[in-house]
């Protein structure tokens, strides 16, 4: 838990009633995180080929898929309002304008920064967003604490592998992919705050939920169990 142990004090950067309803407000989040169809259905392919090949690696993508991206102030703000109005909803408050000055205020975007830069994500990237949400959830499932930088990479080397085997990928427009990476950014960083304060605290019964909320959400969306993984320097394999 070294780089996320930073984020301990981050959340009482949220006054109440922002993070008032704790843990609570993180899995009525993570309930109603919007994964779409580009994330779900490379990595059902993925679960699929790695059973009938176990131990076997990915053939080399063949096509170049852009999943970069120049942050355009307006999606962000949009994104952000977005949150916002749904946090708001989860903590039973009208006023969307104070909650998304709190969420300002800590810095979740700052907060993702701190926790994976030093395994060489950064904003910019689709595939760096995905690879750091699917990650923080496989801590959460699994009670685990930091990956290391090369473990990190060969995730993200895998999701980059599969993205580029998508035939929706490339159709995604700039504004999109950004609109897609800022979402995970954002709830990442939720994820990775509730998770931590509740292992500061040490409160079992809030980590037990987090990680039935983390399994269960991959094993009914993405059809993977998060708990039958490992994280290895080649990326995700089978227990």
């Amino acid at each position: 838990m070294r780089r996320m142990a930073m984020l301990g004090l981050a959340a009482m950067l949220l006054a109440p009633p922002a993070w008032a309803q704790g843990t609570a407000m993180f899995e009525g989040l993570a309930g109603q995180m919007a994964m779409t169809n580009l994330m779900l259905e490379p990595m059902r392919r993925e679960a699929a080929r790695r059973d009938r090949e176990a131990g076997r690696a990915p053939p080399a993508a063949t096509t170049r898929v852009v999943t970069s991206y120049r942050a355009d102030p307006a999606v962000s703000a949009r994104v952000m309002r977005q949150f916002s109005a749904f946090v708001a909803r989860q903590n039973n408050t009208a006023d969307v304008a104070a909650m998304e000055a709190q969420l300002r205020q800590a810095d979740l975007p700052g907060l993702w920064q701190k926790i994976w830069g030093g395994d060489g994500l950064r904003a910019g990237d689709l595939v760096d967003a995905q690879a750091s949400y699917f990650l923080i959830n496989w801590i959460i499932a699994n009670g685990q604490g930091d990956t290391t930088r090369a473990q990190t990479q060969a995730v993200r080397a895998q999701l980059a592998g599969i993205i580029a085997g998508t035939p929706s990928a490339p159709r995604l427009t700039e504004a999109q992919r950004q609109e897609m990476a800022e979402v995970l950014i954002l709830n990442g960083a939720i994820q990775a705050m509730a998770y931590v304060d509740a292992r500061n605290a040490n409160d079992r019964a809030a980590l037990s939920r987090l990680a039935e909320a983390a399994a269960t959400r991959f094993r009914s969306e993405a059809q993977l169990d998060l708990r039958r993984l490992a994280v290895t320097e080649a990326g995700f394999s089978a227990r």
